[in-house]
């Protein structure tokens, strides 16, 4: 199939650069979608404390699409950054016409997809951080959790584990905890800013905790 009849109605790529002028600086760059753009503000904030900067390309694009390896591979050639890690959370709430969950072929077609970003990842960054993608909730309902959706996600994180194990890269599960106690949506896939900040502590206590900073 080709990579256009995989994609949604709108697809859109976003791309920031912190203390854009201080190519001195040490960076992190976190590559996902607009929950990982939701996040990266809050952890940059914690990371300053050390004088590291926190860097974003998000995107729509499907693990399986070409494109996003394209959009990777602009981030990390338009500037001339150094980045001492990466945060991926690439592929958890995009593509859903697909589901991993019940799709074996599909399954197998989104790990191939993920191993090649991660190869392509690999060629800028060694350091890898694998974040699960996180749980959603129904669009009518902001509290009660979407299980059908949530399955979906839930079988995409254990790809992204298993590709983390394969590469040698560290896991973050955010997911679990997330499931577990209240936090408040702002919509079905997104968090309130409180709910951003508990998030970007947690990246930021479990990357102190590996050694990285």
């Amino acid at each position: 199939m080709s990579d256009v009849f995989c994609r949604e109605g709108i697809e859109w790529g976003n791309t920031w650069f912190e203390k854009a002028n201080r190519a001195d600086m040490k960076r992190f760059a976190m590559l996902g979608d607009s929950v990982t753009r939701g996040i990266r503000g809050r952890l940059n904030e914690l990371c300053m404390q050390n004088e590291i900067a926190v860097d974003l390309c998000a995107s729509s694009s499907q693990v399986t699409d070409s494109m996003s390896e394209k959009q990777i591979r602009f981030f990390f050639e338009v500037s001339e950054y150094k980045y001492q890690s990466v945060i991926l959370q690439w592929g958890g709430q995009h593509g859903f016409f697909r589901r991993c969950s019940d799709d074996e072929e599909y399954r197998k077609i989104f790990k191939s997809g993920y191993e090649n970003l991660v190869r392509v990842i690999s060629e800028y960054c060694s350091n890898i951080y694998f974040l699960s993608a996180t749980p959603t909730v129904l669009k009518e309902d902001l509290i009660t959790p979407d299980e059908k959706r949530n399955i979906e996600i839930a079988e995409r994180n254990r790809i992204v584990e298993e590709v983390c194990r394969e590469y040698s890269g560290k896991y973050i599960d955010i997911y679990s905890g997330l499931t577990e106690k209240s936090v408040v949506h702002t919509d079905y896939i997104h968090f309130d800013r409180a709910a951003n900040e508990g998030i970007a502590q947690l990246i930021y206590e479990s990357i102190v905790r590996i050694g990285s900073i």
